[in-house]
């Protein structure tokens, strides 16, 4: 019988599936409820001058989904010299990876 060598199941790309759409929905959650309620502050600054505030607000919201879409797709990579081949390293990576990106979300706003 010849020596057969398993085949390993590289999981990578189905975390890949994972990370892109939920970082993408939670900066969308975000940027929705934070410009949202910018607005009103935009108000008062530019004394109710509300084209200024409106355009104000849909610049701050342009640079921080630039920001945090680019910040996301840089921390995408598995860097971790070894395939995710379980479903145990699939949440592993999932769970720091979003979890990293959403602690970056939160200082973003601060």
């Amino acid at each position: 019988m010849e020596n057969v060598i398993p085949i390993t199941h590289n999981l990578t790309a189905v975390a890949y599936y994972i990370y892109l759409p939920l970082t993408l929905l939670l900066t969308w959650y975000v940027a929705y409820n934070l410009f949202k309620s910018g607005k009103l502050f935009m108000l008062d600054i530019f004394r109710q001058n509300e084209l200024m505030a409106q355009a104000t607000n849909q610049l701050f919201k342009v640079g921080f989904y630039l920001v945090a879409c680019g910040y996301a797709l840089l921390q995408m990579p598995v860097h971790y010299n070894k395939l995710v081949s379980d479903k145990q390293d699939l949440l592993e990576v999932l769970s720091s990876k979003v979890g990293w990106f959403a602690f970056f979300l939160g200082f973003l706003i601060i």
